[in-house]
């Protein structure tokens, strides 16, 4: 937790660069010179970063884009900006009143593994912004099993904001089936498997494990489409 800042945001002789998006003041020095910053962000939930400089800087700012981000907006003053190479550098003597803000949308994403990674091959993962979701037993109704459990990939993932479940800000409902079977262990031929359409809650992976015991799984597989 101590070196957590020197994580969050570098400097070097030239400026200083923002990594790592959280609300709070950054205070630094640059070339010898104090450098502040103030923060205002719902950062990873929301999108919207609003930097605004507090003090005379001459310097060169970076705020990095993340890999996950398709169409992010910068804006300086109300200026757009454009990123270069995964960052937006920009290089002025700063004012204080200075405003900045970066705007990463964040859509739900369903992702796929590797082909070649056997243990999850079939399945795919849930993910917004920064942060990746599972699925937990406790979220599903009495009798379904996580392990019956299939994600429609096809089918839109809704973000919900009014989750009603403590300390998820945001959770995800997502569609699918449950495909449950009676077979025995190694069956000689193709098994029947019953199917029943489904909307379940996918919650941040950090956050799992904190209402009671029962199974979780991040990559899930993917129901069969036609």
């Amino acid at each position: 937790m101590a070196s957590l800042p020197g994580y969050a945001v570098t400097a070097d002789d030239s400026g200083l660069q923002v990594q790592l998006y959280t609300a709070g003041e950054i205070e630094t020095t640059v070339d010898g010179e104090p450098v502040r910053i103030a923060v205002r962000t719902e950062y990873p939930w929301d999108g919207r970063v609003e930097l605004t400089v507090t003090t005379d800087a001459p310097l060169t700012l970076g705020l990095r884009i993340p890999g996950w981000c398709a169409a992010e907006d910068v804006r300086l003053d109300g200026e757009p900006v454009e990123p270069v190479d995964g960052y937006l550098r920009l290089r002025r003597d700063w004012k204080p009143g200075v405003a900045m803000t970066l705007d990463l949308p964040m859509p739900a994403r369903v992702v796929r593994p590797h082909p070649r990674i056997d243990a999850v091959r079939g399945c795919v993962a849930l993910t917004r912004g920064p942060l990746v979701y599972c699925v937990e037993q406790a979220d599903l109704p009495d009798g379904v099993i996580l392990e019956d459990v299939r994600v429609d990939p096809s089918a839109p993932v809704v973000v919900n904001r009014a989750t009603g479940l403590p300390d998820v800000p945001v959770a995800l409902t997502v569609t699918g089936t449950v495909q449950a079977t009676d077979a025995p262990l190694y069956p000689a031929a193709p098994v029947e498997e019953t199917t029943e359409s489904l909307a379940f809650t996918a919650v941040p992976y950090f956050l799992w494990g904190n209402r009671k015991p029962g199974p979780m799984r991040v990559w899930i597989p993917a129901a069969a489409t036609e």
